[in-house]
């Protein structure tokens, strides 16, 4: 299906932090200072995406209330790791035991002359589009075919399941930031022929976006979430953390010694597990926060982070103190396992609504409508789909003392008023490879609603936002994990050569110079001569 290539869950700023927050009370008075849980922070801010608050007002016109991209996202595979990506000959039904075996394939292949009857370039028809850029950038080691049997094997035995894992996070972008590839290419590469059909050319774009970087960086909102299992309250919305008891050593077998290390390996007791709710959060600098157990409590408690801990994955080691000046004091109260889940309630509703209406709405002129990716799962699994559009209801608005609110006591502070919005994401889907590509099978829609609502300031502009999550209030919602995008033009690198590629693509959409070929299984295509 469709995956991003991440590396797993990420620990080192928490491991390079750990050290120096060792300490009880290193805050000093800090920790009395307010740091608001609920309103967006510096991850889910609107300006991390370049976009700005607006009034309500605003946001209820007509014009911001959906809009398209010109173009639809054209599809493509993700190129999944565990068919070693691009290395996979899509086109044909060769299966090989090594890497070796494939690129003696591909250098007899290239080697051949057509049969008799066949065009010259016969003999590359089934190649996989690895192999083909191998030969189109004159690498006789095939570098990039190597790859995609480097990590496969490097995956082959992984405990869990990565049939997700791939190369979305290049097609997700590329699908709105390039053309389509509208003809096959027949290349020229001294003085041998190479065919290069669309599949292939939408293969190549998808390799370049996923491994090279672009000249203006990257947007990025909101936080990867890696919980295989998110943990939900009883108003169905995702904690902010669990804590665990440290569940006791293995006892050794009668006669055996324990072994080397397992005295300092801490694994949570799972049938301890309670439920926190973060209130001041200063993890990203001293891997600490302060909690309550309730929603309602005004006990504020405190834990800091001492260790990784070796089960459950993602969760640490932390001291526990009964109360802020207990921290101050250093009085450990005790030494417990943690799991932080915040990452996994964002994106902020409210922060996800105005780069709707600003990168996609009525209210912005087509050409500058822009395309973003977004992550439509929260758990680990990474699922990048490229944004087409979108089409918003604002249900009603009212003021926050007029109404019940099941989710008051995690609005933004300042909230006088709520809106409730019903809105239709409209984006793109997988599909393919194929060798040919027509407006049916050429890019693939589809769509998800979500529920959700818009916290409202006194002066009338957003200033945060919840996912609808309670079924009993106001119809349940999903929301996305993360949304980012990229700016500028795409540049080489030392794995992907994207300017080649791009003469290879700028062939492809030349399409008043195609013509019609016939390939070995007796379709007739359009293709464009190329010499590179």
């Amino acid at each position: 299906m469709n995956p991003k290539l991440k590396t797993r869950r990420i620990i080192f700023p928490l491991v390079a932090g750990l050290a120096m927050s060792f300490t009880a009370g290193c805050l000093g008075d800090s920790i009395g200072s307010e740091e608001n849980n609920e309103a967006w922070d510096g991850a889910n801010a609107p300006d991390t995406f370049g976009v700005k608050s607006l009034k309500i007002s605003d946001l209820q016109k007509e014009e911001a209330l959906k809009g398209f991209l010109t173009d639809k996202p054209w599809a493509d595979t993700y190129w999944p790791l565990n068919k070693k990506g691009l290395s996979d000959r899509w086109n044909g039904s060769a299966n090989f035991e090594s890497f070796e075996e494939q690129a003696k394939s591909a250098q007899d292949a290239l080697a051949a002359a057509p049969e008799e009857g066949q065009q010259a370039w016969a003999p590359s028809w089934q190649l996989s589009p690895a192999e083909k850029y191998d030969i189109l950038m004159r690498d006789s080691d095939y570098t990039m075919t190597k790859e995609g049997w480097t990590v496969y094997e490097e995956y082959e035995d992984y405990e869990d399941n990565w049939s997700w894992m791939g190369h979305c996070h290049g097609w997700a972008p590329a699908a709105y930031m390039e053309k389509a590839p509208a003809a096959s290419v027949v290349a020229n590469i001294d003085g041998k022929e190479v065919l290069f059909t669309e599949g292939d050319i939408r293969g190549l774009v998808t390799k370049a976006y996923a491994s090279n970087s672009t000249s203006g960086g990257s947007a990025f909102m909101g936080t990867r979430c890696n919980s295989r299992t998110i943990v939900k309250d009883e108003l169905g919305r995702i904690v902010d953390g669990t804590v665990y008891e440290v569940a006791e050593p293995a006892v050794p077998a009668e006669g055996e010694e324990p072994a080397e290390g397992d005295a300092d390996k801490k694994k949570a007791n799972s049938e301890t597990a309670k439920t926190i709710f973060i209130k001041r959060n200063f993890w990203s600098r001293y891997n600490l926060v302060t909690y309550t157990e309730s929603v309602d409590s005004d006990e504020e408690k405190v834990i800091q982070a001492t260790a990784v801990a070796e089960a459950p994955e993602g969760a640490f080691v932390v001291n526990t103190y009964a109360s802020v000046d207990d921290y101050q004091a250093k009085n450990v109260e005790s030494e417990r396992i943690f799991v932080y889940n915040k990452a996994c309630r964002d994106t902020n509703a409210g922060a996800f609504h105005l780069v709707l209406a600003q990168y996609l709405s009525d209210r912005v002129n087509p050409e500058a409508k822009r395309g973003f990716v977004m992550d439509v799962t929260r758990e680990d699994q990474v699922w990048n789909q490229p944004v087409y559009g979108f089409e918003s209801t604002i249900e009603s608005i009212e003021n926050i003392d007029d109404v019940e609110d099941p989710l008051k006591n995690f609005r933004a502070e300042g909230t006088v008023q709520i809106a409730k919005v019903t809105t239709k994401v409209h984006y793109g889907l997988e599909k393919g490879p194929y060798v040919d590509y027509t407006e049916e099978n050429g890019s693939h829609i589809t769509s998800k609603t979500y529920r959700y609502t818009l916290e409202i300031d006194k002066k009338g502009f957003v200033i945060g936002g919840e996912w609808a999550v309670s079924a009993s209030s106001w119809g349940s919602s999903s929301a996305p994990d993360f949304l980012w995008t990229l700016e500028g033009e795409l540049t080489d690198s030392d794995k992907v050569t994207y300017s080649a590629i791009k003469k290879l693509h700028d062939c492809s959409v030349d399409v008043e110079r195609a013509h019609e070929i016939t390939t070995p299984t007796g379709a007739t295509i359009l293709a464009v001569d190329c010499a590179l």
